[in-house]
């Protein structure tokens, strides 16, 4: 969920490169280059192992192309491939189309494509470089059959809701005017800085962290999930980005079923399934547009089942706290930035294994950015378990409000359990490099590292043993707390 005082930590995002410290093969990359100058996108977000990935890219100069997977390796990625030398490549404008939904399009011919004979299924960024600097093109080669394994699910959809190439995207539109958003957000254009900001704080810091635990983890992205590419019969753990804030109904439906077949879910941040979206085609390929009008009254088919609002809006509302217990409530628009510090309620909980944490122990900065917690007004599982705890004072916006962190534990009635950690600075925490951070300290990295490895390991072995299995503790925490709600 984005406001306009986000504008600034974005900024500032865009300034770090959160894990992923590109050393191509021929040259310096320098710095992110002019999309004028050079840039590129995937005409795929995902293929299947030997599947083909076409780029489409433009670029003033003759330009090269590396590709890495992204994970365990010295720097975070590994060389994959070489594209040699290219020549300079025009391509038609990108266009904004005149139909209301304000959709920037780049209708771009394939430059080069390549098969993906021999990559392990992962994360991949093709690093596009010239004389100008580099851009990034992110996709996915996916797991034919993640039965039976730990999946990784790449946030697509909010990856390109943030993405504002072209001026346009589904906060501002024309740099500027939050009435002016897309309301139909196109994947045939390449990423900008803020898009590219996301790919690496939330996505690339995930894809490093969970390779380094579980080498043989699954991948696959929302999309899939959503189109029903990737089955989730059989997984046992589902992983999601450090910002999984846009789910399709088909998305949703497939995960809630999984959970009631014993899944686990890792949620590894907050603001997640926060709003319903639908995917289009587009020229290109099928699935390759996201609608997102966010108010009922403006999407045409809203009333046909398919409104683009929040998951907790009529018609058809449907909390994420079902599924979390915890939710996102306004934290930035009255917090701001302001790191505030993890405090553990309940040091019991398995997941704290190895860390040294007791009652009321302080993990300095972990909360900030968007965070989410327990709200009395929408549903919460009936066995949800408070592993983490805090109430603050915030007046970013001049008037004094009371906020709260929560991180949640839940196991649901088929064994399968959610583990949602409520605030958006678990992923960059996981590599040690949160853009603007001052609070965190080696502390609070080898906590984030160690409760991210002992829940990864025990979910990525099925159902957890009856010992683990969440008891409620809500009322013990909150005992008289009513979970103000603030609408906006």
């Amino acid at each position: 969920m984005l406001f306009n005082r986000q504008i600034i930590a974005i900024a500032l995002a865009m300034l770090c490169v959160t894990g992923f410290n590109v050393t191509p093969a021929r040259a310096d990359p320098g710095s992110q280059a002019d999309s004028a100058l050079l840039a590129g996108y995937s005409k795929s977000t995902s293929v299947l192992p030997a599947g083909v990935i076409e780029l489409a890219v433009r670029s003033s100069s003759t330009w090269t192309g590396s590709i890495y997977r992204i994970g365990n390796y010295p720097g975070g990625q590994k060389l994959i491939s070489e594209i040699s030398q290219q020549p300079s490549t025009s391509q038609p404008d990108c266009t904004l189309s005149t139909d209301g939904a304000r959709t920037i399009t780049c209708p771009w011919a394939t430059s080069i494509s390549f098969k993906t004979t021999g990559y392990q299924p992962g994360l991949y960024v093709a690093q596009l470089n010239s004389s100008a600097g580099y851009n990034l093109a992110p996709f996915v080669v996916r797991t034919p059959k993640p039965q039976g394994t730990s999946l990784v699910k790449i946030g697509m959809l909010s990856m390109q809701a943030y993405n504002q190439f072209g001026a346009y995207n589904a906060y501002l539109g024309g740099g500027a005017e939050s009435s002016l958003k897309s309301r139909i957000v196109s994947f045939d254009r390449p990423l900008d800085a803020w898009g590219i900001s996301n790919l690496r704080t939330y996505d690339i810091s995930i894809a490093q962290s969970v390779d380094a635990v579980l080498p043989n983890a699954s991948w696959t992205t929302d999309i899939d999930v959503s189109t029903g590419a990737t089955s989730l019969k059989g997984v046992r753990q589902l992983i999601t980005s450090g910002h999984d804030e846009y789910w399709t109904t088909a998305e949703r439906n497939k995960v809630e079923a999984a959970l009631k077949k014993k899944m686990n879910l890792f949620v590894t941040g907050a603001n997640s399934i926060f709003w319903r979206v639908r995917l289009m085609d587009s020229n290109v390929g099928a699935n390759r547009k996201m609608a997102i009008y966010k108010e009922a009254r403006l999407d045409p088919l809203a009333n046909k089942g398919q409104p683009t609002v929040r998951w907790r809006q009529k018609p058809l509302s449907r909390s994420e706290s079902q599924i979390t217990g915890t939710q996102y409530n306004n934290w930035y628009d009255v917090c701001a930035n302001e790191e505030r510090d993890w405090l553990v309620s309940d040091p019991s909980w398995w997941g704290y294994s190895n860390t040294g944490v007791s009652s009321g122990s302080v993990i300095p900065g972990l909360v900030a950015d968007e965070v989410d917690q327990l709200m009395s007004k929408f549903k919460i599982p009936k066995n949800t378990r408070v592993i983490a705890s805090s109430v603050h004072t915030c007046s970013a916006t001049g008037a004094t409000v009371v906020k709260q962190h929560d991180a949640t534990f839940i196991t649901l009635k088929s064994g399968g359990s959610v583990f949602a950690v409520g605030t958006q600075k678990w992923s960059c925490a996981l590599v040690s490099s949160c853009a603007g951070a001052t609070r965190m300290t080696p502390q609070t990295y080898d906590f984030v590292s160690k409760v991210t490895s002992n829940v990864l390991t025990v979910f990525d072995a099925g159902p957890v043993k009856k010992s683990y299995r969440a008891v409620n503790n809500v009322k013990k925490i909150y005992p008289k707390t009513k979970f103000k709600y603030i609408d906006w």
